[in-house]
């Protein structure tokens, strides 16, 4: 799924969410500073389709920080 969002391809992203309905949104990446999903498509670039995919997930949390303190926004 991290690739699906550095690549911004909403449609690849949404059809892995769809093949795992136990998807957590919220789930920190394994990336050393503890960011989620929402943190890594709001970093910039080309990941801006993927945003509105993940924040229409039920789950999701926006105000979830990062090991450095940061919010995704």
């Amino acid at each position: 799924m991290m690739n699906a969002v550095w690549e911004g391809d909403a449609r690849k992203l949404a059809e892995l969410m769809r093949q795992d309905p136990g998807f957590d949104v919220n789930q920190r990446l394994k990336n050393g500073s503890g960011s989620t999903l929402l943190h890594y498509a709001c970093f910039g670039g080309n990941r801006s389709p993927v945003i509105p995919l993940l924040l229409a997930h039920q789950d999701i949390d926006v105000n979830q920080k990062n090991e450095y303190g940061w919010t995704p926004f």
